[in-house]
């Protein structure tokens, strides 16, 4: 039986190397992935919370009632900026509402300068947690360089506001706007603002 050819040996030998370093790299990476995955799933236990501690509201974005529906190509852009990032109203007044009982956390600290926007209406439900948590004897801390208006009124709750010497308020006032109707066909009315709705023909004499 004649032997193979030098080139044949070459070409043999060439393959079976690249065989071995493909099966090595193959078993690297998996042992790479157990490795990720235990130290994600199990390895990565949270550290222990201090006997006592402080819980931090730092929002940042606007805090909503349901987050905006996320278009597929927006979240292959990558992650929103902090001014579009959005807060469930319900996660704030949760975690107000679990520190309070909390023998661990013994104060709340409102970290404010991230907020973007939250609104009348959500600042008075975040306000009745504030308050319930003020009333299990627990201080509430309001920190900030500038404040907008809707972190000032938040901060406002706050048994104490800390802001840098330099700071600010920048304060607009809130207002409403009433709607005024008017009905159809009835052109030929007097339009009174201050009525909600068309004032009767006054009758002359």
């Amino acid at each position: 039986m004649s032997k193979p050819s030098l080139l044949r040996r070459v070409f043999s030998a060439t393959w079976n190397g690249i065989t071995r370093v493909r099966l090595a790299l193959s078993n690297i990476l998996f042992l790479l992935m157990l490795v990720f995955i235990y130290v994600v799933y199990l390895g990565g236990a949270p550290a222990p919370l201090p006997d006592r501690a402080a819980l931090l509201l730092n929002p940042v974005g606007s805090i909503v009632d349901q987050k905006s529906p996320v278009m597929p190509l927006q979240a292959l852009a990558g992650d929103p900026s902090p001014a579009d990032n959005e807060v469930l109203l319900r996660d704030v007044i949760e975690a107000i509402e679990y520190a309070k009982d909390d023998p661990a956390i013994n104060s709340l600290v409102m970290e404010l300068d991230k907020l973007v926007y939250v609104g009348i209406s959500r600042t008075q439900e975040i306000a009745a947690a504030l308050e319930a948590f003020r009333e299990s004897g627990k201080p509430i801390i309001a920190v900030g360089d500038y404040f907008s208006q809707d972190q000032y009124l938040l901060a406002s709750y706050a048994d104490e506001i800390i802001s840098h010497p330099l700071g600010g308020v920048i304060l607009e006032g809130f207002s409403s706007y009433r709607n005024y109707f008017r009905a159809r066909g009835s052109t030929n009315r007097p339009w009174n603002p201050s009525c909600a709705t068309i004032c009767p023909r006054v009758k002359k004499k």
